[in-house]
């Protein structure tokens, strides 16, 4: 357990994204089942609001239908025949397509005087406004109610002689007061329906066949009784609804019917909580597998740090005998070679010295050490602790100055603008589609590229104050000291025009050889100014160059 929590690089990353890793699961299970009852409502609202819209249109279309259909039989020319006989069997055999064509559910055949002819009813016909309508030569569609059928959408049409003359009226129908209609509006809905008539149930779809309450809370029933509009939370038959009542109005404007539709609650939210628990299960492993897969790399990129860091311990206790892996050919290798081959030199000197000491003391004063033996030892030394050095700072591959090296200088440069009150500038590099090129032509010659290009960036600058550098990748940096905008963009502008000039081949079918893009950034800082913002900046001004066209100079705004 001591060991897990030994200060170490590995440790100094593990630990904290372990702690994060917990944290940010736990606060998003948090999150998620807190919001759980927030959306599934949003949800169902937004599924209820639809099918309101639906359910308006299906009213309509059914009355649409019943017009359509009222038309087409007053013009039929059996039927005018068979009502001018007064022939039952003719309506029959007259109306026995139309009926099944037009859905038809209901329907009334009458005289002029308003007496039944053919349909369910008989006698004369009274207080169907439909009918009333179609024997003042008007045709009418309207909700409608009668002595047989509760509820039904209703046409009446006036059936005209053949010398023009007010015969008779067909009323046609589509009843809404069965199960059959309830199934099929919860078929369009994909939601139960229950439909109610003067406050009793007519057909539904849940179960309820009679009456009584079966609608909670009494507001909802009272509404429904009513036959008013209602929106909202209902308990139907113990299930929790989230419910719409829309009420059928007759000719009078009067509401003697409603259709309520409801989406239960319980089911989506067992779907909500599936999907959230599903959800939170997928993050979890993703992060525990991230975690893992962390160690293992971070474990990976410690061991050779850690070796190199006991063997410069054992350097500082006088122990002089070190190795280095000589399969590791890194950066980490080849300064754990460096200091290898400069403990060695160190050893040879030290062997040295004893054997002097030794040949003295044994009387032997005529023995030195070769002096420019002992000089070319101590130089070699210096060079190798000079190369150690510039491991830290330079890029390995283009010998340019590293992402660190130019840190510093800016840092250095950016407080003496200050002081100074003195304009500095900045340009990102970055060689365009250079992905592309590394995958057209090997990596080999990739390094080539870069290579080439940062040749040409430190030709470009002739100063000793200025300064280019590797950023990263293909991306590269130059700073200019007491430089305006003027300046910057000239320099830049020579470095676009000499890597294209440059004996590197393109993979761009529009160019020939390789090409830049080039942000340009100035600024006379002052102490609140950002070093980041104006890095920043320049990026966003490399953005723009690569974005409008590539192989250009864009300065920041």
């Amino acid at each position: 357990m001591k060991n897990i929590f030994k200060k170490s690089f590995k440790n100094k990353i593990i630990i904290p994204a372990a702690v994060i890793f917990v944290a940010l699961v736990a606060v998003l299970t948090l999150y998620l089942f807190v919001r759980l009852k927030a959306i599934n409502r949003a949800f169902v609202d937004d599924i209820l609001e639809i099918n309101i819209g639906k359910l308006e249109f299906y009213l309509e279309e059914h009355i649409g239908d019943t017009r359509t259909a009222a038309v087409s039989m007053a013009g039929n020319l059996e039927a005018v025949r068979a009502i001018s006989e007064r022939d039952a069997d003719g309506l029959a055999r007259a109306f026995a397509s139309a009926l099944e064509l037009y859905r038809v559910t209901c329907f009334t055949v009458t005289d002029a005087g308003g007496t039944v002819l053919y349909g369910a009813k008989t006698g004369v016909v009274s207080g169907e406004r439909n009918i009333t309508n179609a024997l003042g030569g008007r045709v009418s569609s309207y909700f409608e109610s009668d002595d047989t059928v509760k509820i039904a959408a209703r046409t009446g049409a006036p059936v005209y002689g053949a010398d023009g003359a007010l015969i008779g009226v067909v009323s046609a129908g589509i009843r809404l007061d069965s199960d059959d209609a309830a199934s099929d509006i919860k078929r369009i809905l994909d939601a139960d329906v229950l439909i109610f008539y003067n406050g009793g149930l007519a057909a539904s779809t849940v179960g309820a066949r009679a009456g009584g309450t079966v609608i909670s809370p009494p507001s909802a029933e009272a509404s429904i009784i009513n036959a008013d509009e209602f929106y909202g939370e209902a308990e139907i038959l113990g299930t929790k609804y989230t419910v719409f009542n829309m009420p059928l109005r007759n000719a009078d404007g009067e509401a003697f019917a409603s259709i309520l539709t409801g989406t239960a609650r319980a089911g989506l939210e067992r779907e909500f909580f599936d999907f959230i628990s599903g959800g939170v299960i997928i993050v979890f492993v993703g992060l525990l597998i991230s975690t893992i897969l962390l160690y293992v790399i971070l474990s990976t990129i410690s061991r050779p740090i850690v070796t190199l860091s006991n063997n410069m311990d054992f350097v500082a206790e006088g122990n002089l005998s070190i190795t280095v892996d000589s399969e590791n050919d890194d950066e980490l290798g080849r300064l754990g070679k460096s200091l290898q081959k400069a403990v060695g030199i160190l050893n040879h000197l030290l062997d040295e010295i004893n054997t002097m000491i030794n040949e003295h003391i044994n009387g032997n004063s005529d023995y030195y050490i070769n002096a420019e033996a002992f000089l070319g030892d101590y130089r070699k030394l210096v060079e190798l602790i000079l190369e150690l050095a510039a491991l830290g700072i330079k890029d390995q591959l283009t010998g340019m100055p590293n992402r660190r090296s130019f840190d510093s200088r800016l840092y250095l440069e950016w407080n003496r603008a200050i002081r100074e009150r003195q304009p500095i500038s900045i340009l990102m590099i970055d060689v365009d589609k250079f992905k592309n090129y590394n995958d057209s032509f090997g990596h080999q010659q990739g390094d080539f590229a870069l290579q080439t290009a940062a040749k040409v960036y430190m030709e470009s600058i002739k100063r000793t104050v200025d300064f280019a550098a590797r950023w990263g990748g293909e991306e590269f940096v130059v700073l200019l000291p007491d430089t305006d905008m003027d300046g910057a963009l000239k320099v830049a502008e020579k470095i676009r025009v000499g890597i294209e000039n440059a004996e590197v081949p393109c993979v761009d079918e529009k160019a020939s050889r390789i090409t830049v893009s080039i942000g340009v950034n100035t600024q006379v800082p002052e102490n609140e100014s950002s070093i980041v913002d104006f890095v920043a900046e320049t990026d966003v001004a490399l953005y723009n160059a690569k974005a409008t066209g590539r192989n250009k100079v864009c300065r920041a705004e």
